[in-house]
C-alpha cells in the first residue's frame, strides 16, 4: 500500500532535480516585492514525495508570456486571501507583475495568519464570492480538500502536468477521498504556492567571534546559548516559539521527529492507523529539552511567536532560533534589521542521537469551487503563471519561498542576500508533513495548548502529553479516524 506520507526528497533527488530544472526553459515572469512582518506562519519546507515526488510531473500547459486573453477578459480583478507572512511581499510583487501583463488588478486580502483558515471556511461554507484564489496552509490543506470546496484542476484543464521543476512537497496538493490523505496518485486539487519549511537561524558573526563551528545538533545550540546568552543587555542565547496552538506545536515538532525512526511519528501509520504515538519516553525527552532550551528565551517565552522570533532576531537582541524559511528575507531588510548580513542559516539541528527534522509549512493556491465560471478560468489562468521559472525567481526575489527546484540554483540564488538556498537544499530530505487531515487544525490546537501549558509550568511535561493524547484521540474517534 503506496504511504505518500513516508516519502522524503532525498538529497541526492533534490540536486537531480536542481540539474534538471537548471537546463529547463525559461517561462512566463512574475516580480516581487519586500515582505511585511508576520504573526505566524508554520512555516511552514520543502519536501516532496520519495525520490521523485518533488521533481514528479512533465510541462504546464502553455503557461508562458502574458495569461490567455479568453480566460481573463471577462474578469478585471481577482481577490486573493493570504496570511500577512514573511513571504507575502514577495506574492505582491508577482500579483503586481501580473497586472501589468494581463490587465486583470490582483487584490490582496491579507489577514493575521490565525484568521486566514477562518476567512476561508466561512467563504467556502457560506459560499460567498469575495475570495477567487485561497491560499491554503498545511495544516488546513485537507479541510478544504475532502469538504469538495475546490475545484478540481482536471475540470479546467485536462491536459495539465506539472513542469519537471515543480516540488511537489509530499502530494501536498493531490487528495485522495478514499484514503482520505494525500497519494501520488490523487485528484489534482490546487498547486503549491508557497515551499516553507523550518530553518534554524543563527548569528554566524556572533559564532565566529566565539570560536563556535556552526551548529548540527541541539547540543550545539544549547552550548552556543550558554556561552553567549546575555539577559540583562538583553541579548537572548535561544528563543523558543511558544504561543498556543500552531507555533509551539510546529517548532515542538521538529525535536520530536527527530528522536524518532520512522518518517512521521506523530501518529503510528497514517492513513491506515492514527494512532498517538507521542505520549511516551520519546515525546517526552523531546518536551523537556525544548523546556530546557528555553532557559535562555525571553521571560514571555509562553507568547513568542514568529513575528517576536523576527523582531528579536532582526533586533540584535537574540543569538539562534528555528524559525518558518521564509522570515529569512526580514534578517536582510535595512527596514527592519539591524543586524543585515549577519545572520546564517543551516538545517534544524538534531538530537545527538537522532536524525534532522524539519517540519514543513508550504501553501497551495486553490480555486473556491463555488464561484462562477469565468472566474475560475482567470483564477486559473494566474495560477499557472505564477508557477513559472521567472516568476519564482522573482517570488525569491521579493522574500518568497519558490517551489521550484531550479530557482535555487538560479544566478540570484547565489547571491549573498539569498544564501539561505543552501541550507533549503540541504533540508530536503529531512523535511516533515504537518497535520495533513481535515481535523488538523483541532489537533494542532489540542497539542499547541498542552504543549504551551508545559513550558510555562502550569502543567508538568507528562500530564501534558498524557492529556493532549487523550483530546487527540477523541478528534480522531469522533471522525471515525482507525485509532488502536
Amino acid at each position: 500500500m503506496q504511504r505518500s506520507h513516508r516519502g522524503h526528497l532525498t538529497r541526492r533527488a533534490f540536486l537531480r532535480t536542481l540539474a534538471l530544472g537548471a537546463g529547463a526553459s525559461v517561462l512566463a515572469a512574475c516580480a516581487p516585492a519586500a515582505a511585511p512582518s508576520p504573526t505566524s506562519a508554520p512555516s511552514k519546507p520543502a519536501d516532496a514525495s520519495k525520490s521523485a515526488d518533488a521533481a514528479k510531473p512533465a510541462a504546464p500547459p502553455a503557461a508562458t508570456a502574458a495569461p490567455a486573453a479568453k480566460a481573463v477578459a471577462k474578469v478585471d480583478q481577482l481577490t486573493v486571501v493570504i496570511n500577512a507572512s514573511p513571504w507575502m511581499g514577495g506574492f505582491k510583487a508577482m500579483a503586481d507583475e501580473y497586472t501589468k501583463r494581463s490587465g486583470v488588478k490582483m487584490q490582496l486580502a491579507a489577514f493575521p495568519f490565525d484568521e486566514v483558515f477562518p476567512k476561508e471556511r466561512n467563504a467556502a461554507v457560506n459560499k460567498t464570492n469575495e475570495f477567487d484564489l485561497f491560499t491554503l496552509g498545511e495544516s488546513w490543506v485537507a479541510f478544504f480538500f475532502a469538504g469538495g470546496f475546490v475545484r478540481p484542476i482536471k475540470e479546467l484543464a485536462p491536459d495539465f502536468k506539472f513542469d519537471d521543476a515543480v516540488i511537489q512537497y509530499n502530494n501536498l496538493a493531490r487528495w485522495n477521498a478514499e484514503k482520505r490523505y494525500f497519494t501520488n496518485d490523487g485528484e489534482l486539487l490546487g498547486v503549491p504556492q508557497a515551499g516553507i519549511h523550518q530553518l534554524l537561524f543563527y548569528r554566524g558573526d556572533k559564532y565566529k567571534e566565539a570560536g563556535l563551528q556552526p551548529p548540527t545538533t541541539w547540543d550545539d545550540v544549547e552550548n552556543a546559548a550558554k556561552a553567549l546568552h546575555k539577559p540583562d543587555q538583553p541579548f537572548f542565547g535561544y528563543v523558543n516559539r511558544g504561543a498556543k496552538g500552531d507555533a509551539i506545536a510546529w517548532d515542538w515538532l521538529a525535536h520530536f521527529e527527530g528522536r524518532t525512526q520512522g518518517e512521521t511519528g506523530l501518529f503510528k501509520s497514517p492513513p491506515d492507523d492514527w494512532t498517538p504515538t507521542f505520549n511516551n519516553d520519546i515525546g517526552l525527552q523531546a518536551l523537556e529539552r525544548y523546556i530546557q532550551l528555553a532557559k535562555y528565551a525571553p521571560p514571555n517565552v509562553g507568547d513568542i511567536n514568529q513575528a517576536d522570533q523576527i523582531n528579536l532576531m532582526g533586533g540584535d537582541k537574540a543569538l539562534q532560533t528555528v524559525a518558518a524559511a521564509s522570515a529569512r528575507s526580514a534578517m536582510d531588510d535595512d527596514k527592519q534589521s539591524a543586524v543585515p548580513g549577519k545572520v546564517d542559516f543551516a538545517v534544524v539541528p538534531k538530537p545527538a542521537n537522532g536524525r534532522h527534522a524539519a517540519m514543513s509549512g508550504s501553501f497551495v493556491l486553490a480555486i473556491p469551487k463555488h464561484l462562477p465560471q469565468e472566474r475560475q478560468e482567470a483564477g486559473w489562468e494566474f495560477m499557472q503563471w505564477a508557477m513559472t521559472l521567472d516568476a519564482q525567481v522573482e517570488f525569491l526575489k521579493g522574500g518568497g519561498v519558490p517551489v521550484r527546484t531550479d530557482a535555487y540554483t538560479s544566478s540570484v540564488a547565489s547571491e549573498p542576500k539569498f544564501r539561505f538556498s543552501k541550507a533549503m537544499a540541504e533540508s530536503a530530505q529531512y523535511t516533515h508533513p504537518f497535520f495533513r487531515i481535515p481535523e488538523g487544525p483541532q489537533i494542532r490546537d489540542q497539542l499547541g495548548l498542552r504543549l504551551n501549558q508545559a513550558l510555562v509550568g502550569q502543567m508538568q511535561p507528562k500530564e501534558a502529553l498524557a492529556t493532549a493524547e487523550q483530546e487527540i484521540v477523541k478528534i480522531l474517534k469522533e471522525a471515525n479516524y482507525k485509532v488502536g
